[in-house]
């Protein structure tokens, strides 16, 4: 960072010293974004990034939250790689055009609702018996041998109108 040149120069005395410190503290405290030397972005720790009034981007160590994260297009950010863990508080949606790469695993807590799978390997581990779905879904398990099939049994369970199905869809036995 370079300032220009001043052409009106005033002795660097301790009045001086003493207005640039207070200004320098005044503005670390309201300014809680700071931009070093290599254009990184610093959010000191429970700070917020506000546009409009309205926080957007939040620091709560070691979580960066942020209310609405929007990629536009290839161009415009070539990637989000974070070293550490995505949370994903609401919802997340992937236009039909747009591709979602995890290079490790990914760990579902509840439940996942889709009309296709694709791809090369859908893995399945073995599970105690879940809940009856919602009317008009399905669960596909496989069994531990804990409630409905034996242990290794691909099952499939249905609801629809209310009344409840299960069927072993491989019978790994």
């Amino acid at each position: 960072m370079s300032f220009p040149a001043v052409t009106n120069q005033a002795p660097f005395d301790e009045v001086m010293y003493n207005l640039i410190t207070q200004i320098i503290t005044d503005l670390s405290a309201v300014v809680p974004v700071v931009f070093d030397s290599s254009g990184d972005i610093l959010l000191a720790a429970g700070s917020v990034i506000k546009f409009g009034g309205v926080t957007k981007v939040t620091y709560s160590a070691p979580d960066l939250i942020f209310d609405k994260l929007e990629v536009l297009d290839d161009f415009s950010h070539a990637a989000i790689a974070p070293s550490g863990d995505v949370t994903v508080a609401n919802d997340a949606t992937l236009q039909s055009t747009r591709t979602l790469t995890i290079g490790g695993n990914l760990v579902v807590a509840e439940a996942i609702e889709v009309d296709t799978v694709t791809g090369s390997t859908f893995t399945i581990a073995q599970i105690v018996e879940p809940d009856d779905p919602a009317d008009e879904h399905s669960v596909m398990w496989c069994s531990n041998g804990t409630g409905t099939g034996d242990v290794g049994d691909i099952m499939l369970k249905i609801q629809h109108g209310g009344v409840v199905k299960s069927t072993t869809l491989v019978d790994f036995v």
